[in-house]
């Protein structure tokens, strides 16, 4: 446990102390503010000691990879292998004063070289160190990513498999065993072909939809997708195979 104490200006006397507690109290309305609160000082500190940024192009223009966090998942990325180890202390560092646990199990690491490491450093893989409580470390595996992997080292992050290259393979493969098993289900159904639309529509449609805006699938790869909807329909419309897929959403 933590215990802070002040100086209280009225008398002089050190003021009442504190304990943190972890957790956000249910239907509490500031508790997500305080949250965001507490995590704005980890993401400053990240910003602000990481020696050998992640650059960004867009245009002529380099900015920073600032690091982002969706409620407890941090997404962490730098240059160097040195920068990162930094950003590991920190998040050491910081779990431990605000009373948090870092979930070892859950972590996810990888490292990729686009082209030749400036400090003379051979693209061997290597151990990132993490702290618990008692400043105790953990060694984290971070492997270097080869490009001729079948899909360059995929890990899940907020539901999307992503992989280091932005090809997202792995992704659009499960998007297309997700719609072709609805679609299965759906073709021996004894429903009217509004009804399959509309069960369409609520369930598949949507588990697509989510990944379908973070990945950056060409037309060919998004009409892939359409395949087994189109022959669904076509199903339960009594209509030809042959019959013009553009004719379906006439």
């Amino acid at each position: 446990d933590m215990q802070a104490f002040g100086q209280a200006p009225s008398n002089n006397k050190c003021a009442s102390g504190f304990f943190p507690q972890t957790g956000t109290s249910q239907g509490d309305t500031p508790s997500p503010t305080n949250w965001n609160a507490s995590l704005d000082v980890l993401l400053w500190a990240l910003h602000a000691i990481d020696p050998t940024p992640f650059l960004v192009r867009t245009d002529n223009h380099l900015s920073h990879q600032e690091d982002t966090a969706y409620a407890d998942d941090l997404f962490s990325i730098s240059a160097r292998r040195e920068g990162l180890q930094l950003k590991a202390d920190v998040v050491s560092a910081f779990t431990i004063i605000f009373g948090l646990r870092i979930a070892i199990h859950k972590l996810r690491s990888f490292a990729k070289c686009w082209g030749e490491e400036p400090s003379n450093n051979n693209k061997t893989d290597y151990d990132l160190l993490v702290h618990d409580t008692g400043w105790i470390p953990t060694q984290i595996p971070v492997i270097y990513v080869a490009d001729d992997l079948v899909y360059d080292s995929v890990f899940k992050y907020l539901g999307v498999y992503i992989d280091v290259n932005n090809r997202f393979k792995r992704q659009h493969q499960a998007t297309m065993e997700m719609i072709k098993k609805s679609c299965i289900s759906a073709k021996y159904r004894r429903a009217s072909a509004e009804t399959i639309t509309t069960v369409m529509n609520v369930s598949p449609f949507r588990k697509a939809s989510y990944p379908g805006k973070l990945c950056p699938w060409s037309l060919k790869d998004h009409r892939a997708l359409d395949t087994p909807i189109n022959h669904l329909y076509k199903h339960h419309l009594h209509l030809m195979q042959s019959t013009s897929n553009a004719a379906l959403y006439m």
